[in-house]
């Protein structure tokens, strides 16, 4: 009744002489607000003013969301006649086919992977020349990494790295560039130059896949096709996936919801567990967490078809003992077991909270909740829903209970209980709410010897955070209240979620380009050094700017000792140390390295600098000296 009245009110408004043209001036007005507010926002958040080329999105911002608020509010004049529009595209809709409405949705949530990517990033970044965007964080050990691995002849094991790291050497895995990309890119050398990135095609192949699989995953329920691309939308939002730019190679969460898709899908055990055994193999060549992720849900699968006596005994094993031999071998060509002594490096260090769910851990995530207190280096352990999903789960729990056999059943426990099994191990060895200890575990060495090069166990809460959002989403769907009202409520939350979490999506500063290098600083390098072939910095405990140096690794061969890697042989490390104080100290210099230090050390060398079979030389903020070849 309400509704009929309110039509016939706007039907009323429509007829008034100068009704469209006062709408049409309050549109205006409204839109020079909006376009006032984003000049504001860019002159405030851009550098040198917002004519500056580091204004991302710019256009948007001056153009699409003042011509999008003009629109809007004009069309609420329309809005009845916009009802039984999409009352009849609605009905329509519903009656697809179960294949049609999944086509539609996994494509229209794979272009919201794109569009979510776009604004995140660009897509400018898929362009292999494009470079410059990795001029920060652990992006830059990935891109230079990779480059310097691009640059050097095959060896064996085929991922080892003798030029950075010296004199250990490194792993292309270590650097952390994707092992299987880095072997392919390796392998095309002939028509792919060393300086190209493929990272940004990573980043972009794994937000489609975020949204394909997050359109699988509700195929198998009857839902309107609305509801579906909205949760699927909703997946795709997910502050666990957003919150993990840093670490290029980790944003494949798709690989969580593939696994999901497997355990959900009505096929037979045996297919169920080949996917399983390929989504394995394949992550031995990505990354090590990812691959102990998996390995979990695979032996539980495993598990459970021995329960069900749908395997002997004897292929269990036989399969088993092949995926193992597999990854030790991919892992051994990969180079992670060329460093020694790095694999008991502290189980815990970086492990998840039980306040993870609603704690955003920083002050730059969330719109309206403020961090809550947890101890130093948990950032890895980030599990924040989002409060528009907050929201929802909470709701739910407070409501009236349903029959829990129509979302899950026998089947599906054992999805549960693996998602369960690395929710426990995020939270070891010590289990804290806040600053409240749990529970304190205490594990035999061999344990922390097994698991100890997991340090950053936290990342195991992601499919926990999955699972509670697709069951709520599920719960929510396939619940008794009207279409209309799911939707609608739907739609809200999905705004929250997005104004709550646009620290997260907002661009990332981006500028177009290559990494550029000091080429004065490399010339006097490359002249000073000469013939000699490793570049041996004291101390080695110091952090410096490793790119310049890095780049003299690619472009001239020469080794280095300076870099930031994952993982290292600590021990190693401080016994290098000292041996290289004792080669200055003595003047013992070998005669295919120069030794350099910061110039404020540069008394390290007075007892050499007079000597005539010694050179040095200030280069830059360094001061190195070499032995001269008679």
């Amino acid at each position: 009744m309400n509704q009929i009245i309110f039509f016939r009110l706007l039907e009323n408004i429509r007829k008034l002489k100068y009704s469209k043209f006062i709408f049409i001036l309050v549109s205006l007005i409204i839109s020079l607000l909006v376009l006032k507010n984003q000049l504001n926002w860019l002159e405030n958040n851009c550098t040198n003013s917002r004519y500056s080329t580091s204004c991302e999105m710019k256009n948007m911002r001056i153009y699409f969301f003042p011509i999008l608020s003009f629109l809007m509010f004009y069309i609420l004049l329309f809005m009845d006649k916009l009802y039984f529009i999409f009352k009849k595209i609605f009905e329509k809709l519903g009656q697809l086919s179960d294949r049609r409405v999944f086509i539609i949705s996994a494509a229209i949530s794979s272009l919201l992977g794109v569009l979510i990517f776009y604004i995140r990033f660009s897509l400018l970044i898929i362009n292999p020349k494009e470079t410059l965007w990795l001029n920060s964080l652990d992006w830059l050990q990935s891109y230079l990494g990779n480059f310097v691995f691009q640059s050097i002849p095959w060896s064996f094991p085929l991922g080892v790295n003798n030029l950075i790291n010296y004199p250990v050497g490194t792993s292309i895995g270590y650097t952390d560039p994707i092992p299987l990309l880095a072997f392919l890119a390796k392998l095309l050398r002939p028509i792919w130059n060393p300086e190209y990135q493929y990272l940004g095609l990573w980043l972009f192949l794994c937000y489609i896949l975020q949204g394909f699989f997050s359109a699988l995953l509700f195929k198998k329920w009857k839902m309107h096709i609305v509801l579906k691309i909205i949760c699927s939308f909703l997946l795709l939002l997910s502050p666990i996936l957003l919150n993990r730019f840093a670490h290029i190679s980790l944003n494949c969460h798709w690989i969580i919801l593939a696994i999901f898709c497997i355990f959900l899908a009505d096929i037979k055990s045996k297919m169920k567990l080949f996917y399983l055994t390929l989504i394995l193999l394949f992550t031995s060549w990505i990354h090590p967490y990812i691959t102990l992720m998996v390995f979990v849900f695979y032996f539980v699968y495993i598990t459970k078809m021995i329960i069900s006596k749908e395997i002997i005994f004897k292929n269990v094993f036989i399969n088993i003992i092949s995926i193992c031999l597999f990854i030790y071998f991919s892992w051994y060509l990969i180079g992670y077991f060329h460093i020694k002594g790095i694999y008991n490096s502290g189980l815990g260090v970086f492990s998840a909270n039980l306040n993870a769910f609603f704690n955003p851990l920083e002050e730059n995530i969330s719109q309206f909740i403020r961090p809550l207190f947890v101890p130093n280096n948990k950032f890895e352990g980030f599990g924040y829903l989002g409060l528009g999903l907050l929201i929802l789960t909470i709701s739910l729990l407070f409501q009236k209970r349903y029959n829990i056999k129509q979302f899950i059943d026998k089947r599906y426990i054992y999805l549960i209980s693996s998602v369960f099994i690395l929710f426990l191990f995020s939270l070891i060895p010590t289990v804290k709410f806040g600053d409240v200890t749990i529970i304190q575990l205490n594990f035999p060495d061999f344990i922390l010897n097994i698991l100890g090069s997991f340090r950053s166990n936290g990342r195991y809460i992601w499919p926990m955070c999955y699972l509670i959002v697709f069951y709520a989403l599920l719960k929510w769907s396939l619940s008794n209240r009207s279409l209309s009202k799911k939707i609608i409520i739907l739609i809200i939350l999905l705004f929250i979620q997005l104004w709550d979490i646009y620290p997260l999506y907002k661009r990332i500063p981006f500028q177009s380009g290559n990494i550029s290098y000091d080429e004065d600083f490399i010339k006097k390098w490359v002249s000073f050094v000469s013939d000699k072939k490793n570049l041996v910095f004291y101390p080695t405990s110091i952090d410096i700017a490793y790119k310049d140096f890095w780049y003299l690794s690619a472009k001239y061969g020469y080794a280095t000792n300076v870099g930031y890697f994952s993982r290292n042989d600590d021990i190693f490390l401080k016994k290098n140390e000292q041996n290289i104080f004792k080669i200055i100290s003595e003047g013992n210099f070998d005669k295919n390295s120069v030794y350099y230090v910061l110039k404020s050390q540069k008394n390290l060398f007075n007892n050499i600098e007079n000597k005539t079979n010694f050179s040095c030389q200030s280069i830059g903020d360094y001061y190195a000296c070499k032995l001269i070849d008679n």
